[in-house]
């Protein structure tokens, strides 16, 4: 049996001090929740099940914080998660848990990252990578990207901008030569994120 010498509140949390000398920090919602008091002693057994509810619930919470900036993927709930010391089963739990109450899906995570950055002017290699250091599984990717036929017209759009506004940037230069302006915008576009087929017909188009 453990007793509960003192309850005492520790920012937003709880701080639950037992005989034994051992204290825990539990989240109001578990200890008023079970009605625990001063001076009442219970089961180990009990305690324990209130420590794994109460992990649960801290991971579970954790990941709802870290939603509230923006949308994540899975990928990077977990990493951030595991950042916070939480272990591998309260993790998947959570994520779980979020999957099915639809607090997050995969799909609208990666759909507002890639609007994200075609608003940038990033083309699609850029977008894959990014996409790929975000967690995002490459269906997901393949569906926002490669199969997405509406993209193709927006990516020329937008690669068009802006291969345009660095021309004008590079024209200021009157000492650059053609071939090596050509250069620099070949290279520019490129870290872009932009095909060599999208970039070489640019090229051609400003010569011609």
């Amino acid at each position: 049996m453990l007793k509960i010498e003192k309850i005492g509140q520790v920012k937003s949390l709880l701080k639950v001090t037992f005989d034994n000398g051992s204290s825990l920090l539990f989240l109001p919602d578990i200890v008023y929740g079970r009605s625990l008091k001063e001076g009442n002693s219970y089961e180990e057994s009990v305690i324990n099940a209130l420590i794994a509810q109460n992990d649960e619930s801290l991971c579970f919470q954790s990941l709802l914080k870290i939603l509230k900036t923006r949308m994540h993927s899975t990928g990077e709930l977990r990493r951030k998660l595991a950042a916070k010391k939480f272990n591998f089963s309260l993790i998947e739990h959570a994520i779980q848990k979020a999957l099915e109450t639809g607090v997050t899906r995969d799909e609208n995570a990666a759909e507002c990252y890639k609007n994200e950055l075609s608003a940038k002017g990033y083309g699609s290699f850029r977008i894959r990578d990014a996409m790929r250091r975000k967690g995002f599984s490459e269906d997901i990717i393949d569906n926002f990207i490669t199969t997405d036929t509406s993209a193709s017209d927006e990516e020329n759009e937008n690669a068009k901008r802006i291969f345009e506004k660095k021309l004008a940037s590079l024209k200021k230069d009157k000492s650059l030569l053609k071939h090596k302006l050509r250069e620099k915008l070949f290279r520019f576009m490129q870290s872009k994120g932009y095909s060599s087929e999208t970039i070489l017909s640019l090229i051609k188009d400003f010569s011609d």
